[in-house]
């Protein structure tokens, strides 16, 4: 059975979460002067997109960019409505920076191509997703997937990708190998409509500016965090446990 078909068997679990946008601190002053999304250069689809993970603030800043004093390198988190896109461009069951850069190997090896891993660029095919290996938000959230290996023998992506999800060996990659990855190629205004919250630094918390764009424009909700000199990426469990009080707070689970 070929992948997609087989998350398209399972009933989009309910209700739909919400999809997280991550930037620096910096590009997220360009996003708050212009209240707008835009799709930027991507070099492994050679077009410009606009990355989201479905339900999971998954994508990291590269710390590799900034020292540990640089506050325009703490990362933003943008919470935006379920059914903020009108469409989807494509819908990936995983992170395709990860995939292209070969950190699954040890799961597909060099023969599956990323477009057998393509599903249905429907509004209620990540849910699918979610349904079909995890049975609720709340286990797909924390990464708890259901530990009956899927599909026939025969049914090799469905099972590789089982077994990806599965697997809690140590890697150079994250949980961005089990987040729905959605790309959009369309600027997404930003309104009250569609942002619901912004996870930030304490630091940002008070500047007029964004104050002013992200509780009077959008009436967002602003989640902030508390920064240390440490390492960007020692930024992402807080970040996570803060949306995952929100998503609790607001019954996503």
């Amino acid at each position: 059975m070929k992948f997609d078909d087989f998350i398209e068997s399972f009933c989009s679990q309910s209700p739909k979460l919400p999809l997280m946008h991550s930037i620096s601190g910096y590009n997220f002053m360009t996003i708050i002067e212009e209240s707008k999304l835009k799709p930027r250069w991507c070099d492994h689809f050679k077009r410009d997109l606009i990355y989201f993970f479905y339900g999971r603030p998954s994508y990291t800043i590269n710390s590799s960019h900034y020292s540990e004093s640089q506050e325009y390198g703490l990362p933003v988190c943008l919470v935006l409505m379920p059914d903020s896109l009108k469409k989807f461009h494509r819908v990936f069951p995983f992170d395709t920076g990860a995939f292209k850069k070969g950190y699954f190997k040890a799961f597909f090896g060099h023969e599956m191509s990323i477009l057998k891993f393509l599903l249905k660029s429907t509004t209620d095919c990540p849910g699918k997703l979610v349904g079909g290996f995890y049975n609720s938000n709340f286990k797909y959230f924390i990464e708890e997937p259901n530990s009956n290996k899927p599909g026939k023998i025969v049914d090799f992506e469905i099972r590789a990708y089982h077994d990806l999800i599965t697997s809690r060996a140590s890697s150079k990659y994250d949980d961005r190998r089990s987040a729905a990855e959605i790309q959009s190629d369309a600027v997404i205004t930003l309104t009250e409509e569609n942002v619901i919250a912004v996870v930030l630094p304490y630091l940002l918390m008070d500047v007029p500016k964004i104050r002013s764009r992200v509780i009077t424009d959008w009436k967002a909700e602003i989640i902030p965090y508390q920064s240390y000199n440490v390492p960007i990426i020692g930024y992402t469990a807080s970040i996570r446990d803060k949306v995952k009080d929100f998503l609790e707070k607001n019954n996503f689970f």
